[in-house]
């Protein structure tokens, strides 16, 4: 038979035990540790000259504390030493929040401070001292920048490498906080990748036979100067290319295409190092175009409106987007080919294949010339294309009159 266990605690006596070791564990922690959270003692506001309610949300009976309290609990010797850990406490605090220590950042980086105890105040930089107000200064390498009224500033341009970012409070006139407020961080700012972006034509854009092609780089120097020379790092120029032909390399950020045939195009730049090796890993950029199918023109370039001709006058035309095909007058039709009519005081005479036809034995007066493009078969060109100049031939024909009329005039 198994022995009976003896009780040496009665059970019910157990609770009681552990409740009351549990008390007496929590009184000498609090002997030892000082006053918990949630205690609020006389002792502290005497002894830092504060009120309680500058630590305490609760005047009551204390509780949670305020930033101020959570602040001033923070320090170890906010027990043993009330007075001095206030003073800490409530002493100007600066802390760079961003960038952080050793971070890895680009040429342009913002830098965000924390600031306690001590208020920023942009509009008083270079003013009169205020007690606790003022602004801070950013330098970059030992090297003042400028005074900053606000929690941020950003840094541009910064050079590939290691820099140092410091932030020290000063007050309103500039002199340093006292004893001194400051701050600093190690940053290394890395090699950024070129890019290159095709801005204009865009991509899918209907263009005309002419466009000019624009670029943005960054990253990376153009050097037009330096084409086909020595390789200088960060330093290049940009191949275009059309279709997948290499047209040309270009310095600069545009390069004008043109007599660009009708249909789609596929317009693409390369960024290129001096000797003309590509940039590892490549960069690149490509928009694909169409160029649309521009309407002809015609117009006459002689005689001019208004003009006062004789009875023979040469008439000259300007076409544009159109082929003068004089051989084919009559023929059938071919897109963007033909001849052109003319036409004297709405008068049919006949179909010009070239830029040019002189009219002869015009009579005195006023005469309109119109010019009308037309296709290989004569059909007009549609929508119409023409042009009109009013002229009038002179009662004399002085070009000729005139010489002999000082040749019959001699001695």
């Amino acid at each position: 038979m198994k022995p009976r266990e003896v009780e040496l605690i009665p059970r019910k006596a157990r609770r009681t035990v552990a409740l009351l070791l549990v008390t007496i564990a929590a009184v000498l922690l609090a002997a030892v540790t000082g006053p918990t959270s949630t205690s609020a003692l006389p002792t502290y506001a005497n002894a830092s000259g504060q009120a309680c309610g500058v630590c305490h949300i609760n005047l009551a009976d204390g509780g949670p504390r305020t930033a101020t309290g959570q602040a001033f609990e923070a320090i170890p010797t906010h027990f043993t030493g009330p007075a001095g850990t206030w003073a800490q406490a409530s002493s100007p605090t600066l802390a760079i929040l961003l960038p952080t220590e050793g971070q890895v950042v680009t040429s342009t980086v913002t830098v965000s401070v924390q600031v306690t105890n001590f208020t920023l105040a942009p509009g008083a930089i270079g003013g009169v001292n205020v007690p606790d107000q003022g602004h801070w200064h950013i330098l970059l390498d030992g090297v003042f920048l400028q005074p900053v009224g606000t929690d941020s500033f950003t840094l541009t341009g910064l050079t590939v490498g290691s820099h140092t970012i410091k932030a020290e409070l000063h007050n309103n006139d500039h002199s340093a906080v006292s004893p001194a407020v400051e701050a600093t961080v190690n940053i290394t700012v890395a090699a950024e990748a070129p890019t290159l972006t095709i801005v204009t034509p865009t991509a899918g854009q209907v263009v005309t036979s002419t466009v000019t092609v624009r670029v943005l780089v960054t990253n990376f120097t153009l050097a037009p100067g330096a084409i086909g020379g020595a390789n200088v790092a960060g330093q290049g120029h940009w191949h275009i290319l059309l279709d997948g032909v290499f047209l040309q390399p270009v310095g600069t950020d545009s390069f004008t295409l043109t007599g660009l045939t009708v249909g789609p195009h596929a317009i693409k730049a390369e960024l290129h190092n001096n000797d003309h090796s590509a940039v590892s890993p490549a960069v690149e950029a490509t928009v694909n175009v169409t160029v649309a199918a521009e309407a002809p023109t015609l117009t006459i370039v002689t005689p001019t409106a208004g003009q006062v001709v004789t009875s023979t006058v040469t008439v000259r035309v300007l076409v544009t987007n159109f082929t003068l095909a004089p051989g084919a007058i009559g023929g059938a039709n071919v897109a963007g080919q033909g001849h052109w009519h003319i036409l004297l005081d709405g008068v049919f005479l006949q179909p010009v294949g070239t830029d040019s036809f002189t009219l002869t034995g015009l009579t005195v007066g006023p005469h309109a010339i119109k010019a009308e493009l037309h296709n290989n078969d004569h059909s007009a060109v549609s929508p119409a294309v023409e042009a009109t100049v009013s002229i009038t031939v002179a009662t004399v024909d002085t070009q000729a009159y005139l010489p002999q009329l000082f040749k019959n005039a001699g001695p």
